[in-house]
């Protein structure tokens, strides 16, 4: 039976739990990635960013809401080739990164550990560990290889 005092305490935990997604939202560093062509030096134009966060340590699993979870994922468009990315935590994280996608190139991965790392995984550079914390990152992701016209 659902009483009264049980629907304040599941609307007030609720409300907390959209405050604070709502803060994290907007709480953190910003970051712009700049993708270009790694051949070419071009913008990327239709790249895309996937971000995957845990936007608390609480163990909200245990409240049985479904769906909610500890982390999520968001989506965030180009424009011309570049991204801007809002909530990078300030200190590290090993539950955030950022892909960097596109139809026509190979992904890069952008984490945030002991030290900001851009991770190539189809590429022979395979990890560049990014000196500074700089606000603007330039990206040179690798063009994939269509199969020629006569290979069909």
């Amino acid at each position: 039976m659902i009483t009264g005092k049980k629907c304040f305490v599941a609307s007030v935990c609720i409300t907390g739990l959209a405050i604070g997604s709502i803060w994290l939202t907007f709480s953190g560093e910003t970051v712009t990635f700049h993708v270009v062509d790694r051949k070419t030096g071009k913008p990327v134009t239709d790249a895309f960013a996937a971000v995957s966060e845990r936007w608390t340590t609480l163990p909200v699993e245990k409240l049985n809401i479904r769906g909610l979870q500890r982390s999520r994922s968001r989506t965030i468009p180009g424009n011309n080739g570049y991204i801007r990315v809002h909530g990078l935590p300030a200190k590290s994280d090993y539950h955030f990164h950022v892909t960097l996608l596109s139809r026509t190139h190979y992904q890069a991965i952008f984490t945030r550990t002991d030290c900001d790392r851009m991770n190539y995984p189809s590429d022979n550079r395979l990890t560049e560990e990014l000196q500074t914390r700089n606000k603007l990152i330039t990206v040179a992701l690798e063009p994939v290889a269509l199969p020629s016209p006569q290979s069909r």
